[in-house]
């Protein structure tokens, strides 16, 4: 269920009652009968799932319909709950977006001619295709993941090595910078973060030594705030463990990257037992994550590694 601006008008999707697929964005306002609800949108595609909700900002009710390997978006503004949703861009086979509102612009992520992903920029009421501009161009070495906004401030998840990493963009003076975690091997990603107007990001971390752990950060003092941290029970020295990243050389010479942990003072003279995770289908990366049950093996003297 998604809010319009009035206070009074919700949109919310209805499911096929044979199929349970979601197949209809519909209407309601509050007082009325369900039965003069308005259907708004109808997937014809049964491969799509769709969706509806609305923007950070609180300007545009968007309604998204995905399969594997497209996407389309209409949008609406949210003062104009009874308006008609426009397309964003029609749906073009192999190419997927999302949509951002700024203030003055839409932000599109978008694989258009872009495997890793790139962000264009359009004007608020020019949103085809032939009217995106390069905002943070297609990169070979680094995979955009997804952007959260804010007034200010873009955070832009990414993976680089296939490492993850957060990179803050400060949309008045056009600067960025990456948050340092002073760790080599770890796992980032944004929590919730529903207020646009603020300079604050949560976010998720951890890594192999560190336990999950949340915290706010400041994008223009660039301060860290801890708030809470995964209570290790039994006692736990974050101190008496090592963590590292290496790089293996595959035959086809393409540099694997591998995380690794164990405890001071390991032997590491081709005598010490290890432990070799991977795992890596459906394009998923295992990161690298904190685990109390794992300490047991660490503290008996094995190496733990997961090749990512």
């Amino acid at each position: 269920v998604t809010w319009a601006a009035d206070n009074k008008t919700i949109f919310y999707t209805s499911k096929n009652p044979l199929t349970l697929l979601s197949e209809k964005i519909k209407r309601h306002t509050l007082g009325t009968s369900a039965d003069l609800d308005v259907t708004v949108y109808d997937e014809k595609d049964n491969t799509n799932y769709i969706g509806v909700g609305k923007s950070k900002n609180d300007q545009y009710i968007f309604i998204q319909s995905e399969g594997t390997l497209s996407s389309e978006i209409l949008y609406l503004n949210a003062n104009d709950p009874n308006g008609k949703f426009k397309v964003f861009q029609p749906r073009i086979e192999n190419v997927l977006y999302s949509v951002i509102p700024l203030e003055d612009r839409f932000l599109v992520i978008t694989n258009d001619k872009a495997q890793n992903f790139k962000v264009v920029e359009t004007p608020l009421d020019k949103t085809s295709i032939e009217n995106w501009k390069d905002f943070i161009p297609h990169r070979q070495d680094v995979l955009i993941q997804g952007v959260d906004e804010f007034k200010d401030f873009l955070v832009i998840s990414e993976r680089k090595n296939g490492l993850s990493n957060l990179s803050i963009l400060n949309l008045k003076d056009k600067t960025t910078h990456d948050l340092d975690f002073g760790e080599a091997t770890y796992t980032v990603s944004p929590s919730i973060n529903e207020e646009y107007d603020t300079d604050i990001v949560r976010y998720g971390y951890t890594s192999l030594v560190t336990p999950s752990s949340t915290f706010d950060y400041n994008m223009k003092s660039k301060e860290k705030t801890l708030l809470k941290q995964q209570e290790i029970l039994g006692g736990y020295d974050q101190d008496d463990y090592v963590t590292e990243r290496l790089f293996a050389t595959a035959t086809d010479g393409t540099q694997v990257p591998i995380s690794l942990v164990y405890k001071k003072g390991t032997k590491q003279d081709g005598s010490t037992p290890l432990f070799l995770y991977a795992y890596g289908s459906y394009g998923m990366s295992m990161d690298p994550t904190f685990s109390s049950s794992r300490l047991t093996l660490l503290d008996r003297g094995f190496i733990y590694a997961i090749a990512h």
